[in-house]
């Protein structure tokens, strides 16, 4: 929670590390490991809307208790909420626009 407090000193900081926050950082440490911790804590930082510098008309920003929700962690890694550039058309830049699934086997079946 040290480093929230540091990098993320303009969100809610958690007043007392509960049990149950203790017990959903030690598995996302065991899950991935402390620096992937470190970095998805990071990538809230950088990030406009998990911050809640998006100027969309809400006041929404994540909280330490989200970010460590699993889901929420994943997803925050794989960057789902990282800052987009715009584009000429005004559309946004999401990478290459390769499929995830893209050099995987799998058998979707019969539709």
């Amino acid at each position: 929670m040290e480093h929230w407090a540091k990098v993320c000193a303009h969100l809610p900081q958690p007043r007392k590390l509960t049990d149950a926050r203790r017990r959903k950082i030690r598995s996302r440490v065991s899950e991935y490991d402390f620096d992937t911790v470190i970095e998805v804590i990071d990538k809230t930082a950088e990030s406009d809307f998990l911050s809640g510098r998006k100027k969309d008309g809400r006041s929404w920003h994540a909280t330490f208790d989200w970010i460590i929700e699993p889901s929420n962690f994943t997803k925050i890694l794989e960057g789902n909420y990282a800052n987009r550039e715009s584009d000429s058309d005004g559309g946004y830049d999401y990478g290459s626009g390769e499929c995830i699934t893209d050099g995987l086997d799998i058998d979707w079946g019969e539709a």
